[in-house]
């Protein structure tokens, strides 16, 4: 029977440190490090984040992050609001209201400029303004574009 010298196993020890044997802790899973704006252009820890992208009626700004760079991200911050995309109303130059708001970043995907990016935001409004809110908003989940 053939015997492992020294050197293999001094090999043995740095791999299984290198990949946490025996530390008493999980390895740590990194997620994205970007988040896309409308356009697809990565940002990190974007401050204002335009949450609908079709219409630009709902803005997330003020955003506070938790999380960054890990598998799912979340940022608290104030929703800027034109109700008259969601609720029938009468109103030609909108009716903007503010609601605290809570963004959930999450998925990955790899972008051509920024590298990994989470793919897809969840919104959560709180006071949802007397239950008005139509089903299609109330914490939707948007995939967020990436060029």
């Amino acid at each position: 029977m053939r015997r492992c010298g020294p050197g293999w196993l001094a090999i043995l020890a740095v791999a299984c440190l290198a990949a946490g044997c025996g530390s008493g802790h999980a390895a740590v899973r990194h997620g994205p490090r970007r988040l896309a704006d409308c356009q697809g252009a990565p940002a990190v820890r974007p401050a204002i984040v335009v949450v609908r992208c079709v219409d630009g009626s709902m803005v997330a700004k003020d955003l506070q992050w938790s999380g960054w760079g890990t598998p799912v991200a979340t940022a608290s911050g104030t929703a800027l609001v034109n109700m008259c995309e969601f609720v029938p109303q009468d109103c030609a130059n909108g009716d903007y209201k503010s609601f605290p708001i809570v963004l959930i970043a999450s998925g990955s995907r790899r972008c051509p400029r920024g590298g990994p990016a989470y793919a897809e935001i969840q919104t959560v409004i709180v006071g949802r303004d007397g239950g008005v809110w139509p089903q299609r908003v109330i914490d939707a989940i948007t995939q967020r574009p990436c060029h």
